[in-house]
């Protein structure tokens, strides 16, 4: 990872890590709650995640449309407000989340293989499907910057002369690998928490691979320190050195 530059400051709003499992063992509901009850830490407040589904049918012989619904424990979080750590379980598979005060890839990584060791332990998988490092990144902008070259190698062009600078914009890109293994998503665009505040600039970078691993954590941090370099590769690849000055 020595050819990209070190940032004692990064821009990141959150840095997570995304493992799906391929369970064996059938994991209740009430499984699920009393493992990841067993995880939390002094300073984590346990939550749940619910999953909301619906259904509405039309008959065709003029009765009534009917309708039913359901709610379901999709995960459970454990969320640790004052250090921004935020550890989600499902069924098949976790996330682990650094929603602030992000410095070092090793500590991600230490939290992921950690979550999977515990996750192993409860549905005993035969691979992992997915595995996926997102960033989410956002740079200051000033309202009355034009076009982003200053900031950005790939970005929107101020078409003509009849305007000053850009508003906002959205730009996507999905690449892969010449194997097909791996995909990155770069997505690029103005960034507003709410009404009235400063916008800033989104670099959201997404990587993933969707090919089978073995449920070894030698491979697993191999495929990770894999996905990091690519994750790097991306953004440091779409933003400038100007850009990154504040962040040194």
């Amino acid at each position: 990872m020595s050819q990209f530059p070190t940032l004692s400051r990064p821009p990141i709003v959150e840095a997570l890590i995304d493992c799906r499992l391929v369970p064996t063992a059938d994991v209740s509901v009430e499984l699920l709650r009393s493992k990841v009850e067993a995880l939390r830490r002094n300073s984590e407040v346990l939550e749940e995640r619910r999953h909301f589904a619906a259904e509405f049918s039309v008959a065709s012989d003029g009765r009534r449309p009917s309708a039913t619904s359901q709610v379901d424990v999709s995960a459970f979080v454990l969320r640790d407000e004052a250090s921004g750590r935020v550890r989600q379980f499902r069924r098949d598979g976790f996330t682990v989340s650094f929603l602030k005060d992000y410095s070092r890839w090793e500590q991600l990584e230490a939290e992921a293989v950690s979550a999977l060791g515990s996750a192993t332990e409860w549905c005993s998988p035969s691979a992992i499907s997915r595995l996926a490092t997102r960033f989410i990144n956002v740079l200051p902008l000033s309202e009355s910057t034009g076009d982003l070259d200053k900031l950005l190698t790939v970005g929107p062009k101020l078409p003509g002369t009849a305007f000053s600078h850009v508003r906002e914009f959205s730009y996507r890109t999905v690449m892969g690998t010449e194997d097909e293994n791996i995909s990155g998503i770069l997505n690029l665009g103005t960034y507003r928490t709410a009404p009235g505040q400063s916008v800033g600039l989104l670099v959201d970078v997404d990587v993933f691979t969707i090919e089978q691993l073995g449920v070894d954590e030698g491979e697993f941090s191999r495929v990770l320190a894999q996905l990091r370099g690519l994750k790097n590769s991306i953004f440091f690849g779409a933003v400038t050195a100007f850009a990154l000055e504040p962040f040194q």
